[in-house]
């Protein structure tokens, strides 16, 4: 199945309201009865590796940034189920 093919079933897509790119879906649609959300996600675990590039201190940044009273590993699981209720 090509691109443009894949492109006539897939319905909707969701990312990270956060901008963190801490996750994504897509729905596809098998029927008009059946339909299918894919879910990729990438969580920091709760270790603290150091570097500037790292998911971790991109969160980490994110949270001082915005005064947020939480860590990077809380904030995925918090908002992860938020978004898996919608």
């Amino acid at each position: 199945m090509g691109w443009f093919e894949l492109n006539q079933v897939i319905k909707a897509t969701n990312v990270d309201w956060r901008s963190l790119g801490r996750w994504c879906s897509v729905v596809v649609w098998i029927s008009p009865t059946h339909k299918v959300r894919i879910v990729v996600a990438y969580s920091v675990g709760k270790s603290k590796p150091e570097g500037l590039l790292t998911v971790y201190q991109q969160t980490l940044t994110y949270i001082r940034e915005h005064d947020l009273d939480t860590n990077p590993c809380r904030l995925f699981k918090v908002d992860f189920r938020a978004a898996l209720r919608v």
